[in-house]
């Protein structure tokens, strides 16, 4: 199908002013946003157990948070004031923090309580303690102020109102993804790729379609929309929010009549330039039921899948954007009839001073086992990432499916030492016994290779369209006296 000349010249000379508007209001720089003097979520307060050390970063900052038993809830910088050694590598004792190389003890607040090889009559330096970092739970969600104590005020916190209804039933995940946030909530906010990329498993191909989109509000805060499809003018408008920088929401009222809502919050956070954890939760307060029923491991490996299938296209894009180390207004050509809302992010993005990073410095990083060479004339960038790991990526966080995984391990051990044990019985048994015994035996191990299959999809992607491991060569001929 081809585009009419006179509509496609008009799409493009639409998005031209655009971006010259764009343009304009990032000439102004407001700087009264810092993102520094922001709430970050760690995690669902469900997967943070009592006494357990949980290690996370932000913006390559390393921090450790834990549960004691009185429930209160601690953030410090993970790093022993001692000898730099990883708090995180340590364990919980009696509401303090141990550090495992020289068993230094700091309580939640970072005071330094004890330190053994200190003299009887010797005190604790002063600087023995531990930075902390303001931690609050709101909605079931941990989050952690990363500025100034003194300018932390909870009530900034964004929540949804209907999560604290009491029919409104959720289903929540969460993962850590090898891509920057700000493709995170691109890809949040392009509600036109799901019956694309998600075809088969949340939307359908043959939905695909023209957008009817507004911009109802914006600020340096964030901005709201609504939108619905062009073919369906009578459905009732979907809402969605972004709320700087880190809080996106969608809500649709399926049946006004019966106040039937269905929304889906999605946040994250920056753990370096280029990886981000995402805490996605779905919500609805109709046909509970199927909710609360279905085990949260179980709903997991859907919720994997769809993670999976924008994983691979989303980093791509972040390779792409880098080895163009240019303005992502030279090769985006956006339509106000898909990509309505990413214009806006990127215009907040521009507002805010807060680009995505493009520095051919950064190009290579570790933290995506990026690989390159290169000759004189010919410059090859290779990227590599182990895009099946759920084990790491997943598994491991999500007190769910951690407990779930060790279970299936346990199970499968223990039909492979009863298989081996009815193998030797039915050796040494006489031949009825015997014929039963290799029964006995045939259902042990099937149950045993039922039992690898399900454990291998907890640390593995099964999706058959993702390949395990995502490989993209680029190459870009660079003159001899541009080189360095």
């Amino acid at each position: 199908m081809h585009l009419n000349s006179s509509v496609s010249n008009k799409v493009i000379s639409e998005t031209i002013k655009s971006v010259k508007k764009s343009a304009t209001i990032a000439s102004k720089k407001e700087q009264n946003f810092n993102r520094q003097e922001c709430w970050y979520p760690v995690c669902f307060v469900r997967d943070l157990s009592v006494n357990t050390i949980h290690s996370f970063s932000l913006d390559d900052e390393p921090f450790v948070l834990f549960k004691t038993q009185d429930g209160e809830l601690a953030c410090l910088l993970d790093r022993c004031p001692h000898r730099a050694a990883k708090l995180s590598d340590g364990r919980i004792i009696d509401g303090k923090i141990e550090c495992s190389y020289h068993r230094w003890q700091f309580a939640p607040d970072g005071q330094c309580l004890d330190i053994p090889q200190l003299s009887a009559n010797a005190k604790i330096p002063l600087n023995a303690c531990v930075q902390s970092f303001p931690v609050v739970e709101s909605q079931g969600v941990i989050w952690m102020w990363s500025g100034e104590t003194t300018s932390a005020d909870q009530k900034s916190i964004p929540t949804v109102p209907d999560l604290d209804k009491l029919n409104c039933v959720t289903a929540e995940y969460m993962a850590d993804a090898p891509y920057n946030q700000c493709y995170f909530v691109e890809n949040i906010v392009d509600f036109g790729h799901i019956d694309s990329i998600h075809n088969g498993t949340l939307g359908n191909d043959k939905n695909i379609q023209a957008l009817e989109m507004e911009v109802t509000e914006t600020s340096i805060k964030g901005f709201r929309g609504r939108f619905r499809y062009m073919r369906k003018p009578d459905a009732p408008w979907l809402e969605m929010s972004f709320i700087a920088p880190n809080f996106i929401t969608y809500s649709c009222k399926v049946n006004p009549l019966q106040d039937w809502t269905w929304g889906v919050v999605c946040y994250s956070m920056p753990l370096s330039e280029d990886r981000c954890r995402i805490l996605i939760r779905n919500y609805r307060n109709f046909m509970t039921g199927s909710m609360n029923l279905k085990p949260r491991w179980l709903d997991h490996m859907f919720q994997n899948k769809i993670f999976e299938e924008d994983l691979q296209v989303i980093m791509g894009q972040q390779t792409q954007m880098k080895l163009l180390r240019e303005n992502w207004r030279k090769h985006y050509l956006p339509l106000k009839t898909s990509d309505l809302f990413i214009l806006e992010y990127r215009k907040w993005l521009d507002r805010v001073d807060l680009s995505l990073p493009t520095d051919g410095n950064n190009l290579v990083s570790q933290s995506t086992n990026i690989q390159s060479s290169s000759t004189d004339i010919d410059h090859k960038f290779e990227l590599k990432v182990n895009c099946s790991d759920r084990l790491s990526r997943h598994t491991l966080m999500c007190s769910s499916c951690k407990c779930a995984y060790q279970r299936i391990k346990i199970f499968q051990q223990i039909c492979l030492v009863l298989a081996t044990l009815i193998l030797v019985y039915a050796v040494t048994a006489e031949a009825l016994e015997s014929q039963i015994a290799i029964l006995y035996f045939i259902f042990a191990v099937t149950l045993g290779a039922f039992a690898h299959k399900l454990k291998t999809k907890f640390e593995v992607s099964h999706t058959p369209s993702q390949k395990n491991w995502l490989h993209w060569s680029f190459s870009q001929r660079i003159r001899n006296n541009s080189q360095t």
